[in-house]
């Protein structure tokens, strides 16, 4: 969900990740600048709040770990929205987010950390501008 102001378009964004061992939840805040060319290339930043929970044991047998973990997150993205019928387009973007989840894990005899520091995402959909 968003506005855009001439070539400024501030949004609010809910992900969601699920993976085989973690689901990864975020919401936050883009600012992207949209330039008047072809396919309307973007450029932009974010801000947020990140959730992580286990849903394996990430150490077998482990006698306590961190299962639900928060984080704020941050990045910069980029991508194109390319109109195909009055108000809709299709937008493809490539993100990037720092994170700062750190998981500790305790098992007989052994103590270790699993990191989660940044995430990579691709994602295309469908916009329809109001």
């Amino acid at each position: 969900v968003g506005t855009k102001l001439e070539n400024y378009v501030l949004s609010a964004n809910y992900e969601i990740v699920n993976l085989d061992d973690v689901n990864i939840n975020s919401i936050y805040l883009s600012l992207d600048y949209e330039f008047d060319m072809f396919l309307n290339p973007f450029i932009g930043v974010s801000l947020g709040m990140s959730n992580l929970e286990w849903q394996t044991d990430p150490l077998v047998n482990s006698k306590t770990k961190d299962e639900k973990l928060s984080s704020l997150m941050y990045g910069v993205q980029a991508g194109a929205n390319y109109p195909i019928y009055q108000n809709w387009s299709i937008y493809s973007t490539l993100s990037y987010q720092k994170l700062d989840f750190k998981t500790t894990l305790t098992s007989t005899p052994a103590k270790a950390e699993v990191t989660h520091e940044d995430k990579t995402s691709v994602g295309v959909g469908v916009r329809y501008s109001f």
